[in-house]
């Protein structure tokens, strides 16, 4: 009854159904991590999925969050990696060949030319698992063996940010640990101890998921309409592009795919002899950006306390009305000592650009183009207006 419900909702029921049955799991507070970890599993019905890593501290909560997405899934689609140590990828002969891979703490994964990361990042990048074992032969003695294993999405947690090797097949997304996350989780263990919350366990979203599985067993093709808007949105007055874009664009696609599957019931599907294709919304897009909004900020404001904030604000706000802001007369504006200015300042260094004029270069000026927090992707609206930059890149 429960299923017959759901598959009945329209398109913003069914979104309020998931975050209400996400917190009838016992997760609170910022939900997104859980979306974004829903959306990476499910990735693994496309031909190419997208990676996702949940960056954070340890105690912050990284396994909860992908424990938590895991639920939705029946548990022949995700499989559990609860080491990641050589002797685990070695001898856990599981099929993964069209399961999502969870590998918890890649920290513990050997970095450098090992093996063992050397077949991870070949897994993440080509889809196969790659490794070698040496086994004993009766007639030549040991020898070396190459082993190949299948796999699609994968999922990880880790407290620092992985070599550059494997971080560029990574989608990184930082867990919100700031004091009013760890209030609410601390609010449900409380709950969790007295006896009044009791955690659901999402049954109708296994159903769901099966049953997408078994309509759709192989790779599910999904057509994006907008994809070229959405560069040229991310593109537009930009005279710089951080090289992470070379990782994330692709992932977000993935991502925007992967939700036009979760929403396939309110999709449109176009023949594509012998192939049956789904088009992408900017529905879909909107899902992502709420989601995954946290994978594209230009900085985390972790180490930002509220009074650098304001400074930062400041200087933004005489930005934008044209105003030159030199130290001084931030310090005036803000009714505090130049010299407290010049000891937050060389703090914030990393947000701050500092300049001169060519006709006054004894002068400092400051400017702050995006403030901690600020979200890389455009708004939707934006790029429904997104022009391109030249004719010549409409195929």
């Amino acid at each position: 009854k429960e299923y017959g419900e759901l598959i009945n909702l329209k398109e913003k029921d069914f979104n309020q159904k998931l975050l209400d049955d996400i917190k009838s799991c016992g997760f609170g507070g910022n939900l997104a991590p859980v979306l974004a970890a829903i959306l990476s599993i499910n990735s693994k019905k496309l031909d190419k999925p997208f990676h996702l890593q949940l960056l954070a501290e340890s105690g912050s909560g990284k396994s909860f969050t992908i424990d938590t997405a895991i639920k939705f899934f029946p548990e022949e689609q995700v499989h559990i990696m609860e080491a990641s140590t050589p002797a685990t990828f070695i001898y856990d002969e599981t099929d993964i060949s069209k399961k999502a891979l969870y590998v918890k703490e890649i920290d513990s994964v050997p970095q450098g030319d090992s093996s063992i990361a050397s077949a991870l990042r070949n897994a993440m990048s080509e889809g196969i698992l790659k490794y070698q074992t040496t086994v004993e032969d009766d007639n030549k003695g040991r020898r070396i063996v190459d082993n190949f294993r299948e796999v699609k999405s994968v999922l990880t947690t880790g407290t620092r940010t992985p070599e550059i090797q494997t971080s560029t097949r990574l989608l990184l997304m930082d867990v919100d640990y700031s004091t009013d996350q760890i209030k609410i989780n601390m609010q449900l263990q409380a709950l969790r101890f007295a006896g009044y919350n009791q955690n659901k366990n999402p049954d109708v979203w296994k159903l769901f998921f099966e049953a997408l599985d078994l309509k759709n067993p192989d790779d599910i093709e999904v057509e994006i309409p907008f994809a070229h808007k959405l560069y040229a949105a991310i593109t537009n007055d930009k005279s710089y592009m951080d090289v992470r874009w070379n990782r994330d664009f692709p992932s977000l696609m993935a991502a925007i795919q992967s939700s036009a599957i979760l929403h396939h019931r309110y999709r449109e599907k176009v023949s594509d002899f012998p192939n049956l294709k789904l088009v992408a919304t900017l529905d879909d897009y909107q899902f992502v950006r709420d989601s995954l909004w946290r994978s594209f900020q230009v900085s985390q404001k972790q180490g930002v306390n509220e009074s650098q904030m304001r400074i930062l604000e400041k200087i933004k706000e005489l930005n934008d009305q044209k105003v030159d802001v030199t130290q001084s007369s931030l310090a005036e504006k803000m009714s505090v000592t130049q010299a407290y200015i010049s000891k937050e300042v060389k703090k914030l260094k990393r947000f701050i650009e500092i300049t001169n004029k060519p006709d006054d270069r004894r002068t400092k000026y400051l400017s702050v183009d995006l403030l901690p927090d600020s979200i890389m992707l455009p708004t939707r609206k934006e790029v429904e207006k997104a022009k391109l930059h030249s004719e010549s890149e409409i195929i």
